[in-house]
């Protein structure tokens, strides 16, 4: 379990901040984790090791098939996003994992700014450079005007 005491606070504070459980909230951190690892290999390891209790999070099992609040539209994002592939595609499966984690569509984009926002102030702004350059498409959506 990621017992970071810096990884417990962010979840609290996203939690009461779009009024959704805490456990959700660690469920989308681990997906969003989880994602980055996948799509830029080993080269995004150095970097997550960066962020408090990051690498433990990744190392608790996933949530159990179906049991989340994602549903139909979880499973049509991730299906679509693996069609288009890309920077729209990479959009649509982050959509997907954060529905399944339970966050709701409407509360997608201010969990995704809240959470980079929060790895830049904790890991830094080279870190959060280093992740943009990966997901290019992520990083415009997430950067705030």
């Amino acid at each position: 379990m990621a017992d970071s005491p810096a990884m417990n606070d962010f979840f609290a504070e996203i939690a009461r901040n779009l009024n959704v459980p805490e456990s959700r909230v660690r469920d989308a951190v681990r997906s969003l984790l989880v994602f980055a690892r996948e799509k830029a290999g080993p080269d995004v390891d150095a970097l997550i090791a960066r962020i408090p209790g990051a690498k433990e999070l990744m190392a608790e099992p996933a949530p159990a098939e179906g049991a989340s609040a994602g549903g139909f539209l979880s499973g049509l994002l991730g299906a679509a996003g693996s069609l288009m592939g890309g920077q729209t595609g990479d959009l649509a499966q982050v959509a997907a994992r954060l529905e399944a984690a339970g966050i709701p569509a409407e509360k997608i984009l201010p969990f995704a700014q809240q959470f980079f926002t929060e790895v830049q102030k904790t890991a830094g702004p080279d870190v959060m450079a280093k992740l943009a350059a990966n997901f290019p498409g992520i990083a415009r959506v997430i950067t705030k005007p």
